[in-house]
């Protein structure tokens, strides 16, 4: 089973879709969003309290989890995945070095380099391998987590 743990209600790529909906306008309209975007075997949750989130993630084992442009946007990246249950975790980021378009998204918390996501994720994840890589010409940081 594959978990996305998103901040964007249109980008599920799992059997279960965690939604942070940072944006309380989101909030009030997810019944309209699980309509127009159903997924085939989970559905769309949304949270709006960053705690709700975490214990929900908790909950899940799961083969993979995905952050694809989300990990920016959570109130305690650390936290998040400290308690993510599963053997492969895979994080896309901006890359704070080359992406300028980072430093102006007022919508991420965080920032991070190719050292800086590795340090959070091996903190949160000590018996986890880590690997980095970079796409779209720099600009945005892929990790690879495995137990």
């Amino acid at each position: 089973m594959i978990i996305d743990i998103g901040a964007s209600i249109n980008s599920c790529r799992g059997d279960i879709c965690l939604i942070y909906a940072y944006d309380t306008s989101i909030d009030n309209r997810h019944t309209q969003y699980d309509t127009m975007f159903p997924l085939k075997n989970g559905k769309n949750i949304f949270y709006n309290d960053f705690d709700d989130l975490v214990e929900k993630v908790r909950q899940y084992k799961v083969e993979k989890a995905l952050l694809i442009h989300s990990i920016e946007h959570m109130d305690c990246p650390y936290l998040l995945l400290k308690n993510i249950n599963a053997n492969e975790i895979f994080i896309v980021t901006p890359n704070a070095v080359t992406n300028k378009a980072d430093w102006i998204d007022f919508g991420h918390i965080y920032s991070f380099t190719e050292a800086s996501i590795k340090n959070l994720i091996k903190r949160a994840k000590p018996n986890y391998q880590v690997d980095i890589f970079t796409m779209f010409n720099n600009l945005d940081l892929v990790a690879h987590a495995k137990i």
